[in-house]
């Protein structure tokens, strides 16, 4: 990941290796409009670690938006 960061020069921001654990949300495109989709509670663990995982996880052109909620938090 790092390499492909450093060669595309895309600005990144690492904020979830502050969090251990939370809850992923994702707004994406289908054919009826905008879908919240709610990570499920055993994908949450490994999308925090491997966050290169919630882009493969869509069709290209179909994530819009990914929320993370760390635990304890509104």
């Amino acid at each position: 990941m790092t390499q492909l960061i450093n060669t595309t020069g895309i600005p990144t921001v690492n904020i979830l290796s502050k969090y251990s654990a939370g809850k992923f949300r994702f707004v994406v495109k289908t054919r009826l409009g905008m879908s919240i989709v709610d990570g499920r509670d055993f994908e949450n663990p490994r999308l925090i670690q491997n966050p290169e995982s919630i882009l493969t996880g869509y069709q290209k052109g179909t994530l819009h938006t990914v929320e993370f909620q760390p635990e304890g938090s509104d």
